[in-house]
């Protein structure tokens, strides 16, 4: 009997309301046609359960269990009795699966038969994603059929959700997760391997995995736990027995030592420094009985150190364990390596400060030549028919200071057959090495080493009409670069490109094969070398025709699309074929070009895509990923024909086609930043209209200090509007993929580029360059370790103020507001903004810096003031008559700091972060409650300034009819409008689910009021286009949230500190708390008794929230005492003039 289904994800639940949702709809975007989601829910006490189940209603193919908790290992074989599906695959709840996974995982399992697919990993938190160490020990190439013994690193695969496995092959060895356990993957997954007929491993990442931040770290994260460790050694005991009943391969069985020992115990091993003394002791003594059984050989292939810290577990020397850990933390980076020739051969020694380690601890020979070396690919471009390949490669430690140091030569290896040919390779000086790997410094007793790698660069010509490298060129290429040095022979692939476009060149047709490069799992240059059966001569694309031209065939081309399959029409001439299509035929969205028999075309000429602009729809000719012809239709839009530099511009022209052309008045460019929504000055285009086609040019004048005043570092989207005389306008992106690329060039203090992002859109992108003394981290650290020390002994200035918002990314708060007092009250005092990027727009005369600078440093230490509303850079040293202003950022609703169990996971975590509070000498507050939090959560003893925020002094300015209009003709709102300002805080990164019914909300209301959202910055992203209309408006990027403030009639809100300032206007707010329970409870709880004090209703559903505003006097009215007693404990000292009672109390001392 067929199954229902083509795969079955089980998702064990428990306690995971805050990433649950993120979860699910990862699974609703899953591009599989047929996906069976068990959602098994293991006791959940949070809302988990009711999220899940909202699921199960809301998609007919996601399912809900609820079960008795038992542990993740227990919901994962319950999980299985409802697998309907042909494979099945599972999914931690707090994780989440790209958007084509598990489509891309059941087409490799289909097409191959194996029993599990595989793919790669890629962890994430808050602030990014990056590589999983774990998985990339795991993979480096993909596979379609290999073993875990032909495969050794496979050991290192020990997760089960990145496993696509076949149900029946599942059954057949009835496996079952360990249950009540931590680390119950492991003992499924070796197993797995070894009973599967074949794995595939995909060059794909499966699956984003979640390492939780601070106090929301999962059990497997928190490593001094005692059950943890116990919990890791069971499992590997279990793995013991397995590979002791069924595994007899030798390398297999070293493997599994050297895995033990180089990850799982060694984890433990590294919190020792942080952990108690009963952890200390019971985790060594269980290691040492551990040690008896590992193989020697394992142990050996250990780095130095790793065997330096086994020896003194197995010898009990607690105390210099303990020693050699904090070395490792600190000065192991600046360990020097000796050179020493024994039985005549060179080895390489370790200058430990350890001496009573017996002698061959100390060799680190083998380590360097078995351990990763250190490269970097920084170009690889087509030079005609000639791959040149630029980048760095060393061995850590062993310096490169001249030429002949180490001596490199490269191959060009198939990896299939082993055949290779020499390349040349010439060794040249590396860019960039010095100020990214030569400096290492020891933070504990600031002493530092520099290691010269100057001449570790290389330069490699691979000439791809070679006979020889034609002859091997059939499947993928690796670049085998040959490593020697006195006592050291080893080889490695060239790889690891730095990020951008550099190091990534498209394909190339070379005689009669394509050569793709790419980058496998482990960032090795591949280049995978495939025959062409059709050969494309040229290309020719008008308006109307496609034409491709190829030497006489028997194929027959074809245009294949989703819903036709239509054959280009031939010409003969001479030698050659032409095939035609008519591109006013093609109403597709997509379509490939291809013989008739399946053969797929490529084509040099299609490495820029071409453009038609057809009767109906904008037509683009392009190669995909692999070098193959395609074609897509879209609606007409502008595409870039043009790109050059202008000297120290950027010139540029468009062409488009408009109806009603013969009526342009005029054209101009329009750049926008993603992340800053900031929008440069128009620049007008010259146009030239010939019946309904359009061009314009015009330069972007990156060399005019006034436009460019505010360009930040960011990528600018341009756009092009054309303007008509009847005053209508239309707005076009820009198609960038026409034209090459103007790869970076410096101007100043920026570099500026220009590239098609994912939509093909044209982007200018903007990066901060630094100055030629802070150029790499090198000069910078050297900047703050002694330019700055020195720079602390000149006078301080009196009368000068260092701002700071948000670590230097903002200019915004109570910052911006103090600084706008004193430039406008005091213009005697220099005030200096701190910002990561210093052409960041400030008000008024103050004078920006860039962070990290020479200069930053500079007025580091000779300010006499600081003002910040969270904390300087570490490496800032307070002087005595230096005085420092904390503002905040709002009243902390939610417990935060020290009041937060592991939100400071060490006590040298703790430390630094109380050091840093305690260079605060006054902290600005709102009330004496915050006054009680503050000095809780900061452990702040010194003066509180009781003025309120300087930021909401502008509610007591402004709070009068004439500057409301003016602030609502700002915000494009109707005076007679009331307006509704929805604010809530963010659940989930990049995501916005609007909870309110806001058609009903329409309905009821729309004739009187206008609704503004202003959505958190780490959920703006999610806020859909299609919500917005002259109703819903988006406020989310308006400077000013003051401003909205006095804009707001009602504001709508829910775990906010909105509530705090907002109240200090004396109206209505109603709290839309749909998910209190789990936000107050599992989350990081509250500083005050929410449900109690909220100063107007808790509303649980849309519905009530739209009565309350359709009845707000009567909500109002009810509510006025519970807002008056708010606003009377947490608006105590608001009385709008705080900026000038912190100048009278700190710069007068009065």
């Amino acid at each position: 009997m067929s199954a229902k289904y083509k795969v079955s994800v089980i998702i064990p639940i428990y306690n995971v309301a805050e990433y649950l949702e993120e979860c699910l709809e990862s699974m609703v975007r899953q591009t599989i046609d047929s996906l069976e989601v068990i959602m098994v829910d293991d006791g959940s006490t949070d809302i988990s359960g009711v999220i899940a189940q909202e699921y199960a209603k809301n998609y007919d193919n996601f399912f809900y269990y609820l079960k008795e908790n038992g542990g993740l290992g227990n919901a994962r074989n319950y999980g299985i009795q409802f697998v309907h599906g042909d494979y099945i695959i599972f999914l931690d709840s707090d994780d989440i699966v790209p958007d084509g996974a598990y489509e891309a995982m059941y087409k490799k399992a289909v097409e191959t038969g194996n029993d599990m697919v595989v793919g790669d990993v890629q962890r994430f938190n808050s602030r990014k994603k990056y590589n999983s160490g774990l998985h990339r020990k795991a993979f480096r190439d993909a596979y379609d059929k290999t073993t875990i013994l032909e495969t050794p690193q496979l050991i290192y695969d020990t997760t089960s959700w990145n496993k696509l496995i076949k149900f029946s092959f599942w059954k057949e060895h009835d496996f079952k997760f360990p249950e009540k356990i931590l680390y119950e993957d492991i003992p499924v997954t070796m197993p797995l391997h070894f009973y599967a007929n074949a794995v595939s491993v995909l060059n794909e990442i499966v699956y984003l995995w979640r390492e939780r931040d601070g106090a929301n770290k999962s059990i497997t994260q928190n490593r001094t736990e005692m059950k943890n460790f116990t919990d890791r050694v069971k499992i590997m005991h279990m793995v013991d027995d397995f590979y002791n009943a069924h595994v007899s391969d030798d390398h297999a069985l070293y493997m599994k030592d050297y895995k033990w020992m180089s990850v799982d115990l060694k984890l433990y091993i590294q919190e020792m420094l942080t952990a108690d003394d009963e952890f200390i002791d019971y985790a060594m003594d269980v290691i040492r009985e551990y040690m008896k059984d590992f193989r020697k050989d394992s142990f050996q292939d250990l780095q130095a150190i790793d065997r330096m810290k086994y020896h003194l577990i197995e010898t009990g020397n607690k105390k210099r364990l303990l020693e050699l850990l904090a070395y490792e933390k600190g000065a192991y980076r600046t360990l020097k390596i000796k050179r020493k020739k024994v039985n005549g051969e060179m080895h390489y020694i370790g200058d430990f400060p350890f001496h009573d380690f017996p002698e061959e601890y100390y060799d680190m020979t083998k380590e360097l030549r078995l351990y990763p070396e250190t490269r970097s690919l920084q170009q690889v471009y087509w030079n005609d028919n000639k791959l040149i390949v630029k980048g760095y490669s060393f061995i850590q430690r062993l310096t490169c200071s001249s030429k002949h140091a180490q001596q490199l030569k490269a191959n060009l290896l198939n990896v299939a057959t082993k055949e290779s040919v020499s390349v040349p390779l010439t060794v040249c000086k590396a860019n960039g090495v010095r100020g990214r790997h030569g400096l290492k410094v020891d933070k504990s007793n600031r002493k530092a080493r520099y290691y010269n790698y100057k001449w570790s660069g290389f330069e490699i010509e691979i000439d791809f009409s070679r006979p020889e490298i034609q002859k091997i060129a059939n499947g993928i290429l690796k670049v085998e670069l040959q490593y020697d040095r006195e006592g050291i022979h080893t080889s490695f692939y060239a790889g690891g490109p730095v990020s951008g476009s550099d190091a990534r060149p498209k394909y190339l047709n070379v005689k009669d094969t394509k050569v793709l490069p790419y980058y496998n799992l482990g960032y090795d240059l591949c280049l995978n070398c495939e025959s062409l059966d059709v050969k494309v001569q040229q290309l020719t694309v008008t308006d109307h025709e496609l034409i491709v031209k190829t030497q006489l065939s028997k194929e027959t081309l074809i245009c294949k699309s989703d819903d036709a399959v239509n054959e280009l029409k031939v010409k003969q001439e001479n030698d050659m074929q032409s095939a035609v299509l008519d591109l006013n035929a093609f109403h597709a969205d997509h379509g490939v070009i291809m013989a008739k028999g399946g053969k797929a075309l490529s084509s040099n000429d299609l490495r820029l895509s071409r453009y038609a602009f057809t009767t109906d729809q904008l037509i683009r000719v392009y190669s995909d990923d692999a070098g193959y012809m395609n074609l897509a239709g879209e609606p007409h839009r502008s595409v870039l024909t043009r790109l050059y530099w202008a000297e120290e511009q950027i010139g540029m022209e468009v062409e488009t086609r408009l109806s009603n052309a013969d009526k342009l008045k005029t054209a101009y460019f329009e750049l926008k930043g993603e992340s800053s929504s900031l929008t440069m000055p128009p620049v007008t285009g010259k146009i030239n209209v010939q019946g309904s086609s359009v061009t314009a040019a015009a330069i972007i004048p990156i060399c005019d200090d006034a436009f460019t005043k505010n360009m930040v570092a960011d990528k600018w989207k341009t756009y092009i509007i054309y303007e008509f005389e009847d005053g209508s306008v239309q707005k076009h992106t820009i198609a960038a993929d026409a034209v090459a690329q103007l790869s970076r060039k410096p101007y100043k203090d920026y570099y500026y580029s220009v590239y098609p992002n994912m939509d093909l859109d044209m982007i200018v992108k903007v990066t901060r360059k630094w100055k030629w003394y802070e150029s790499n981290k090198l000069r910078r650290k050297f900047v703050e370790l002694f330019i700055y020390p020195m720079l602390r002994m000149l006078p301080v200035r009196k009368k000068r103020i260092v701002f700071e918002g948000w670590w230097g990314q903002k200019f915004h708060c109570n910052p911006k507001a103090f600084y706008k007092y004193m430039d406008k009250e005091h213009p005697d005092y220099t005030c200096i903004w701190s910002l990561v990027d210093e052409r960041t727009p400030i008000e008024g005369n103050g004078i920006r810096v860039r962070r990290k600078s020479l200069r930053y440093h500079y007025y580091m230490a000779t300010s006499k003031y600081f003002v910040n509303n969270v904390n300087f850079m570490e490496s800032f040293k307070k002087r005595k008559k230096q005085v420092e202003v904390q503002t905040m950022h709002g009243t902390p609703l939610k417990t935060l700091g020290l009041d937060v169990p592991g939100e400071l996971p060490t006590e040298e975590a703790r430390q630094k972060f109380i050091k840093k509070c305690s260079r605060w000498d006054y902290l600005v507050v709102q009330s004496s409650k915050a006054e009680s939090i503050t000095s809780s959560c900061y452990a702040f003893k010194k003066e509180f300034l009781k003025t309120g925020y300087p930021r909401n002094d502008v509610l007591f300015a402004k709070n009068n009819e004439k500057d409301i209009t003016d602030i609502k003709k700002k915000l494009g709102i109707s005076p007679e409008k009331k307006v509704i300002m929805y604010a809530p805080t963010w659940r989930v990164r990049n995501q916005f689910n609007m909870k309110i019914d806001i058609q009903e909300l329409k309905k009821q209301i729309q004739d009187d009021y206008v609704l503004m959202l202003r959505i958190h910055p780490f959920a703006v992203k999610g806020l859909k286009e299609d919500l917005l209309d002259e109703f819903v408006i988006n406020v989310s990027n308006y400077p000013s949230v003051e401003e909205l403030y006095l804009a707001s009639d009602i504001v709508i809100t829910d775990y906010s500190s909105v509530m705090f300032d907002y109240a200090i206007l004396n109206r209505p707010m109603l709290f839309f708390t749909y998910d209190l329970e789990d936000y107050r409870d599992t989350l990081r709880g509250f500083n005050f008794d929410f449900v109690a004090e909220a100063p107007g209703p808790l509303l649980k559903t849309s519905d009530e929230v739209i009565q309350s505003i359709v009845n707000i006097d009567k909500v109002a009215q009810e509510h006025d005492e519970a807002l008056q007693k708010f606003r009377k404990k947490f608006c105590e000292y608001e009385k709008g003039t705080a900026s000038e009672q912190i100048f009278q109390r700190v710069m007068q001392n009065q």
